[in-house]
């Protein structure tokens, strides 16, 4: 039976055709508002790639990739359940659920958990490798009655002994591969998006299978290939995806500037048929540094109701120490749990932002379009007047732009005295705009320096060549807001 699925795997797989489609059109995007919230676990370790599901009594079940500790394995997938919004949790706390089968094609590990209900079983799909290199991974699946266990793993023809993939790489064996899967189940079709890494690109991938509900499904999943190429210049990981019943769409989380970077935060996007996707805003709280590997809240079905408290989770700490004092490293993170809620707006705000260089994780670069101008972002610091020092916003789409507008930091300090105003349409090449020569002190008073004519692009930056020093006569580029004046 083995060789079945293998050959049902391969003929599905030689339909791979990458969509990446033209946009449809949705009404406003919707933005993701974060708040700061708390640890759930302190390092020592890992609890990384939450899966998190929001029961009808409020109540949240989290699956975890977790290290294995045994010499043997590199990660196994733990369990835990909270009554009282994640501040707490049930005893006993991070139950080991699904481990590696020795001699399998998921013997050494078992990660990046993805998890949904229906049917009468719970069924956590996972990240394993059969090679030391970790290269060539596909994705696989358990099912239980129970959040806490027994899993059964899907073995090609039913549920128990010798697991095989339910989703197969195919591309160069010296790549990653596949894996990280996410659940979405909408009309009594399932969706399942997942990491598709050939070496070169990080894509999503979406496989959906259009009838869940029979013992072999997943034997008959549907491959519909590409659905977004993330940016691996940024550092943009694995997607965790949604539908929002009262939005009308599917949205989805990953982190960007990933992992050992004071300017990680999360990206967000959004999508009418699972498809076609774009970028939308993330607002609020600054992440924790080096954040990666976000999950975002859903109920059993992998649906946001938002009318309930929701939830981003991810790890993080690099720089920085757990709560032994040692230093964060690889494989040990912390884990952070941040409530958010769900509202829209207009297209064309900015989505990210990039910026030369950052004075630390609370002078970070996401500042710069949190919606919050008591916070700011800062350049490293600067002995001459003279230096160069930038900011860019990407709008996820071109648009047609009339100017930028400017929140200095408090007191109007750091504001750059001269500076160009410039475009682009792929991130890379710049063309100017508008300069400005011995610009005066603003004090708090927002700036909106227009251009003249709209520009359409993607990306607009300020270059900043002087800069103005702060109270102590160090000089830095620092401001507290970075937006767009829409044009005409």
């Amino acid at each position: 039976m083995r060789k079945l699925f293998i050959f049902l795997t391969i003929v599905a797989a030689a339909c791979r055709a990458p969509v990446l489609a033209v946009k449809p059109s949705l009404p406003d995007a919707v933005q993701i508002n974060n708040s700061t919230g708390w640890q759930i676990f302190p390092g020592q370790g890992y609890r990384y790639g939450p899966s998190i599901i929001i029961n009808a009594d409020n109540s949240i079940d989290m699956w975890f990739a977790a290290s294995c500790y045994d010499g043997l394995h590199w990660d196994q997938i733990r369990y835990r359940h909270s009554n009282d919004g994640g501040h707490t949790w049930e005893q006993p706390d991070d139950v080991v659920v699904v481990t590696p089968t020795d001699g399998s094609p998921d013997r050494y590990s078992c990660c990046d958990p993805g998890a949904i209900r229906f049917g009468g079983y719970y069924y956590v799909g996972y990240t394993s490798v059969d090679n030391t290199p970790g290269c060539r991974n596909h994705v696989f699946l358990a099912r239980s009655k129970s959040p806490r266990g027994p899993y059964l793993k899907w073995n090609g023809a039913g549920w128990g002994e010798y697991p095989v993939p339910f989703l197969r790489f195919t591309g160069d064996p010296k790549a990653w591969g596949c894996g990280e899967p996410s659940f979405v189940l909408k009309e009594g079709r399932l969706y399942v998006f997942y990491t598709w890494n050939d070496g070169k690109i990080n894509y999503t991938d979406l496989a959906i299978c259009e009838n869940p509900f029979t013992d072999d499904w997943p034997a008959h999943m549907e491959l519909k290939g590409h659905v977004v190429a993330h940016d691996g210049q940024h550092g943009e990981d694995s997607m965790d995806v949604k539908y929002v019943d009262s939005m009308g769409r599917f949205v989805a989380v990953a982190t960007y500037n990933r992992i050992f970077s004071v300017n990680a935060t999360v990206s967000a996007w959004q999508s009418l048929d699972g498809i076609s996707w774009e970028r939308v805003p993330f607002r609020g709280a600054r992440v924790q540094t080096g954040a990666h590997n976000a999950g975002i809240s859903g109920d059993e079905f992998g649906h946001v109701d938002t009318s309930k408290k929701n939830f981003i989770s991810y790890s993080y700490g690099w720089p920085g120490k757990d709560f032994t004092g040692q230093a964060f490293g690889w494989a040990n993170w912390a884990t952070f749990i941040d409530p958010i809620a769900l509202t829209t707006t207009t297209f064309g705000q900015p989505v990210n932002v990039e910026v030369s260089s950052a004075r630390g994780w609370d002078w970070s670069g996401p500042n710069a379009i949190d919606g919050d101008p008591k916070t700011a972002w800062s350049s490293a610091k600067h002995v001459i007047q003279q230096a160069r020092e930038w900011v860019y916003v990407n709008l996820g789409g071109q648009y047609a732009i009339s100017g930028l507008k400017l929140q200095p930091r408090a007191g109007g300090l750091c504001f750059p005295v001269d500076f160009t105003l410039q475009y682009s349409t792929d991130g890379a090449t710049w063309k100017d705009i508008k300069s400005f020569t011995s610009y005066p002190e603003p004090g708090d008073k927002p700036q909106s320096l227009t251009f003249g004519s709209p520009v359409r692009a993607a990306y607009f930056r300020l270059l900043a060549t002087r800069l103005s020093p702060d109270e102590h006569g160090d000089y830095y580029l620092q401001l507290a807001e970075v937006s767009v004046l829409r044009g005409r």
